[in-house]
């Protein structure tokens, strides 16, 4: 900058030579601080939390009325901060702000299994940049698909895990098959 501004053939004023010189090492100062990254960050205490909801057919009535009334405790008492809601099974759905209770359909295939890796990745993406991030999984913990551990290891985000109770039903029917009469015994 100093080189071309003694070779340059423009006759300025001394006072007009400063100024030149001046803008530009801002311009160079400013395209280095750009090219670096540079950002400004303020510190916060706000919390933005997702709360990821099990529907699935695991999960039994009395963990279903359990996990209602900690939602409503928690949007009661949890105004300083960020709420979103997100229920799953084996493929997470819409990351909400209103947390609603979805009706159970055994048909339903979707309600089959449970993907708690899939909720986390879901819940870490939706969760805005400065907060400070927060997911709380409530789920049985049965899962039938991905790694929640992993999932929650890349995220980099403290997952809090509540448990809530399993179905306590059986899950497998055996009722008994007779043999036909022409079946005897030894023969094949």
């Amino acid at each position: 900058i100093v080189y071309y501004h003694v070779r340059s053939l423009i006759d300025f004023t001394r006072g007009q030579r400063w100024a030149s010189i001046a803008c530009r090492l801002a311009i160079v100062v400013l395209l280095a601080l750009a090219l670096s990254g540079l950002a400004l960050l303020s510190s916060t205490t706000r919390q933005f939390v997702v709360l990821v909801t099990d529907s699935s057919l695991s999960v039994g009535a009395d963990a279903r009325e359990s996990m209602d009334q900690f939602v409503g405790e928690v949007q009661e008492h949890g105004k300083q901060h960020e709420l979103a809601f997100l229920s799953f099974a084996t493929q997470p759905d819409v990351v909400s702000d209103d947390f609603e209770a979805k009706p159970l359909d055994p048909r339903d295939d979707l309600s089959k299994g449970t993907n708690l890796a899939a909720a986390i990745e879901v819940a870490a993406a939706a969760i805005p940049p400065f907060y400070v991030p927060q997911i709380v999984l409530l789920s049985d913990g049965n899962e039938t698909e991905g790694d929640a551990i992993q999932a929650a290891l890349a995220s980099r985000i403290p997952v809090t895990t509540l448990p809530l109770k399993t179905r306590d039903e059986n899950e497998v029917q055996v009722s008994s098959v007779e043999v036909p009469a022409q079946v005897k015994k030894g023969e094949p």
